[in-house]
């Protein structure tokens, strides 16, 4: 694991130019909302109700550590109760065996090579035998580099591209489509419907919503002179009809400076209507401090947040007046509910990436803690009730996770189970990381 997960997250700003004013978007602001300009509304839990256990604690019934997978780089989940996808490249004494020059002396070529031999191919992996199979595209391996957003959430399919189109997998078909063509220069991103039958995707500012059922693409428009999208892929809908993303605007002034805000807003692809769910405070880009190592700057620094209770409450990862940590936002009272307090590491800033259960009562989490004079990560598993985290678990203490933090841990799809891959130590040497081996890890709750 990166010591600076923050370091890991894709943020960034799209400048955004309308052409020929050729279209317009509907927009609904929130009265209440556009004055929400000074300061956020934040209810610090001090932990306390992380340790409440209701009449229904939270329980863990089996707890399973065994195998060792070489090589593997990326887990995008289970796709039976005992078979997931992952990506598997070179042994740690295959890589360094076959790669002695220091990364930084590489030609361009050489690193590629390097990087596609250390995150390697596409498998289907038994969990009881370990046994691996490659899941082929035209009898050729599918690089695990080019696989854009992993498994749907009914574990039937996933999307991956090449030198030229963007293609679909059904894995219970053992098949594939390509749906679109694409320049390799412009990497793919994007998020699947919570249904499994939309890909959502970014396209010049705007949103490209793809329906698997019918083949047909569709542009949704957002951007605008005002608004535009602020992080990719942050794109959330349970059918494809409202689609959330986080935004960023700027605040309609003559005054001077630069002021801009970032929230969650949502879109209605069918009428175009875009709202504001969530919106943090203003923050001057020109400011003196803007852009000081030691500011915190008023933001949702992870592209990951969960919509909960039929879009009540927002999970995120912020920070809110120099206050960072992992929030649930209530959006109809407006209040802002820490629920992760992040220790004050001498490291700086971190994340505490969340995974929640597809029924939505639980969360798993990482989160940052002071053991003995020495910091680790620690992985908790809670309840989700209300505003708050309950009966919160300590599931695994000082670890090493195996994969992308996105892609970490992964539920079954019963809520019942999560499956986690970790090592004792990854080898750092002529510039790259290795892990030394990958333990499967299976933790079945009550």
């Amino acid at each position: 694991m990166k010591k600076n997960i923050r370091g890991t997250i894709l943020k960034i700003a799209i400048p955004v130019v309308l052409i020929g004013g050729t279209f317009i978007l509907e927009r609904m602001f929130n009265a209440k909302a556009e004055d929400f300009t000074n300061s956020a509304k934040v209810i610090s839990e001090d932990n306390s109700q992380i340790s409440i256990v209701d009449d229904k604690p939270l329980e863990i019934a089996d707890k399973k550590s065994y195998g060792n997978i070489q090589g593997l780089s990326e887990s995008f989940g289970f796709i039976s109760n005992n078979e997931v996808i992952a990506g598997i490249g070179l042994s740690k004494e295959e890589f360094y065996k076959k790669y002695t020059k220091d990364s930084n002396k590489m030609t361009s070529d050489e690193s590629n090579n390097a990087y596609e031999d250390m995150y390697g191919k596409v498998y289907k992996v038994k969990l009881d035998t370990l046994e691996k199979t490659p899941i082929k595209s035209n009898d050729k391996l599918i690089s695990t580099r080019l696989v854009i957003s992993g498994l749907s959430p009914d574990r039937t399919k996933f999307n991956f591209q090449d030198l030229s189109k963007v293609y679909n997998y059904n894995l219970t078909k053992d098949n594939f489509q390509a749906i679109k063509d694409v320049n390799i220069a412009e990497e793919e991103h994007g998020n699947w419907s919570e249904d499994s039958k939309c890909f959502i995707g970014y396209k010049d500012g705007d949103l490209e919503l793809y329906n698997t059922e019918t083949g047909t693409t569709k542009i949704v428009k957002v951007k605008s002179d005002d608004l535009y999208i602020s992080a990719i892929p942050s794109f959330y809908s349970e059918n494809g009809e409202e689609i959330y993303f986080i935004g960023e605007e700027k605040q309609n002034s003559s005054g001077k400076g630069d002021p801009r805000r970032q929230g969650i807003y949502k879109v209605n692809s069918r009428t175009g209507k875009v709202e504001d769910v969530m919106l943090l405070s203003y923050v001057d880009r020109t400011s003196n401090k803007f852009g000081k190592s030691n500011y915190k700057e008023n933001c949702i620094p992870s592209v990951e947040y969960y919509v909960l209770d039929e879009g009540k409450r927002i999970l995120f990862e912020g920070i809110l007046d120099d206050e960072d940590g992992t929030y649930i936002y209530d959006v109809e009272k407006k209040e802002f509910h820490k629920v992760i307090n992040h220790l004050d590491s001498k490291e700086g800033s971190f994340s505490s990436p969340c995974y929640v259960s597809p029924d939505k009562t639980k969360v798993v989490y990482l989160n940052r803690a002071n053991e003995g004079g020495k910091e680790v990560w620690n992985l908790y598993a809670a309840k989700i009730n209300g505003n708050s985290f309950t009966s919160r678990i300590l599931i695994k203490k000082d670890i090493n996770l195996v994969s992308s933090l996105y892609n970490a841990v992964q539920w079954s799809q019963d809520s019942k189970q999560i499956l986690f891959f970790d090592t004792d130590k990854s080898e750092v040497k002529n510039g790259f990381v290795i892990n030394d081996k990958a333990v499967v890890n299976l933790v079945t709750f009550k």
